[in-house]
């Protein structure tokens, strides 16, 4: 069995290293300050010790030191690599585009219905404003004239609306 030194840790924390850590600087356990591991033949004068209450007298013992180090050491997140990220941004995008497919029921085409019609000058701010209270929508409009001359200027108008089934 390997040889084992003794020493105590400002915190009060009483340490147990391996000889094999003699010599290193590791953190203390409990309270992560550094302590300087002396070898087995240094004489306890040369031992660092750090004055202060001993909070407990549990001996803690002091394992391998790339166990130390990793343990006392905060861990890093993992970052997903470059084709995770663009898996998960894909699926993101199909679903941003599909569900609402889904849930509109995009299966059915919509039926619509138009109407054709010519108001003169005189009726068309009324014609108009009754067909879209009716809610027809404008979808094309010319200004056309007649062969009766000038004065016969009216507009051509094509209307559509969705047809509403009931169910």
């Amino acid at each position: 069995m390997a040889d084992r030194i003794k020493l105590k840790c400002g915190c009060g924390k009483i340490l147990i290293a391996t000889e094999k850590l003699a010599g290193k600087i590791l953190p203390c356990p409990q309270c992560g300050e550094s302590i300087a591991i002396p070898s087995h033949d240094e004489s306890p004068q040369e031992v660092r010790t750090y004055p202060g209450p001993i909070a407990e007298e549990r001996q803690i013992p002091v394992g391998d030191a790339d166990e130390l180090i990793r343990k006392t050491q905060p861990r890093r997140m993992q970052v997903p690599n470059q084709g995770t990220v663009s898996i998960i941004l894909l699926a993101m995008i199909l679903a941003a585009l599909i569900v609402p497919m889904i849930l509109t029921n995009s299966s059915t085409v919509p039926e619509w219905e138009y109407q054709i019609t010519a108001p003169s000058d005189l009726l068309f701010e009324t014609e108009i404003n009754t067909l879209g209270r009716q809610g027809w929508e404008l979808v094309f409009a010319r200004r056309a004239t007649g062969s009766k001359g000038e004065n016969s200027v009216n507009y051509e108008m094509i209307f559509k609306r969705q047809i509403r089934k009931t169910k």
